[in-house]
């Protein structure tokens, strides 16, 4: 299975938390912007589940030219892009936003291609494919096992204490809760 993802807009990485009293706060922009690359994975993906192999990852970032450049240069092309934001970042923040919806767990990804770059229209076009493995391969059977049970197994202990954790209480006002 093959994904790929168009994001049009000048190209962004993800940006630090904050750290407040109360534990970190996270960028509002990166937030908003890994929405929008959800939503965007998610129409890719078309209600298919998602990978659970192991996945190559591609990605190329494009940056519009600069409004003072001349023509000249302009008009060469493909020219590297040699300043922030720091291609590791681009990656992670496609990584963050897609974890769940196009493969399983960012884990997952064992090959990352990637390259930034002056050009025209400024964007971050993204394919992911599953890779082949050999059916007696450890990580072919995981995935065999994962396709059957789709939530990792810390997270299928955080439902299962959630199920038990009181139902009962949950139906009772919130004075009677506490004694």
């Amino acid at each position: 299975m093959k994904v790929l993802i168009t994001i049009n807009g000048e190209p962004r990485a993800k940006g630090r938390p904050r750290v407040g009293t109360f534990g970190p706060i996270p960028d509002k922009k990166t937030a908003a912007e890994e929405v929008h690359i959800a939503e965007l994975g998610r129409k890719a993906m078309r209600g298919r589940p998602p990978m659970v192999g192991p996945v190559r990852m591609r990605l190329e970032a494009v940056f519009s030219f600069a409004i003072s450049w001349p023509k000249r240069i302009r008009d060469l092309g493909r020219i590297e892009h040699i300043q922030k934001p720091d291609l590791d970042n681009i990656i992670k923040l496609s990584l963050d936003a897609l974890n769940g919806i196009v493969f399983l767990d960012d884990s997952l990804v064992c090959e990352i291609i990637a390259r930034k770059r002056h050009g025209e229209g400024a964007r971050i076009d993204v394919s992911f494919e599953e890779i082949p493995t050999d059916p007696y391969h450890p990580a072919a059977r995981r995935a065999e096992h994962r396709r059957d049970n789709p939530l990792p197994p810390t997270d299928r202990k955080k439902r299962k204490a959630q199920r038990i954790a009181k139902p009962a209480d949950r139906d009772k006002p919130i004075g009677t809760r506490i004694k």
